[in-house]
C-alpha cells in the first residue's frame, strides 16, 4: 500500500511503532508501580499520560492504514471501512471520555479488520498491493 503515498506509510509504520514503544514504557510503569504499592503519585500521572498518549497512536496510525487502503483503490480496500470506522469511533472517545468501556470497541473492529486484510492478502497479494 506504499505506492499511492510513500511518505503516508512510512508515518503510518513510525505512529505504530511509537505506540508500541510506549506500550513497552506503560509495563515497565506497572511494574514499577506494582512493586511499590500503592505507587507513587508521580508514575501514576506518568502512566495516566503515557496510556492516553499509546492509544491515540494506534488510533492514528489505523487510521492512516485505512486512508492507505482507500488511496490504493484495490478490491481489499473494503476492509478500509471497519479500519477507518473505528479508530474514528475509538479517536473521539479518547477527546471526549478516555474511561468510556466503549474506547476498546473501535479498536476491535480496526484491528479485526486489519488482521482480515492480513489474512486475506497473505493468499491474495493483489488484492492489497499493486507489487509482484
Amino acid at each position: 500500500m506504499r505506492h499511492p503515498a510513500p511518505r503516508l506509510a512510512r508515518a503510518a509504520i513510525l505512529i505504530i511503532l511509537g505506540a508500541g514503544l510506549l506500550d513497552e514504557i506503560e509495563g515497565g510503569l506497572l511494574y514499577a508501580i506494582l512493586r511499590d504499592l500503592p505507587g507513587s503519585p508521580t508514575l501514576i500521572a506518568l502512566l495516566y499520560g503515557e496510556v492516553r498518549a499509546k492509544f491515540a497512536l494506534l488510533a492514528l496510525g489505523a487510521l492512516l492504514i485505512g486512508w492507505l487502503m482507500v488511496r490504493d483503490r484495490r478490491p481489499g480496500m473494503v476492509v478500509a471501512v471497519p479500519v477507518i470506522g473505528g479508530s474514528l469511533f475509538s479517536g473521539a472517545l479518547i477527546a471526549t471520555n478516555m474511561h468510556a468501556p466503549a474506547l476498546m470497541q473501535g479498536y476491535r473492529w480496526s484491528w479485526t479488520a486489519l488482521l482480515v486484510a492480513a489474512l486475506i492478502g497473505s493468499f491474495w497479494p493483489r488484492a492489497f498491493s499493486r507489487a509482484p
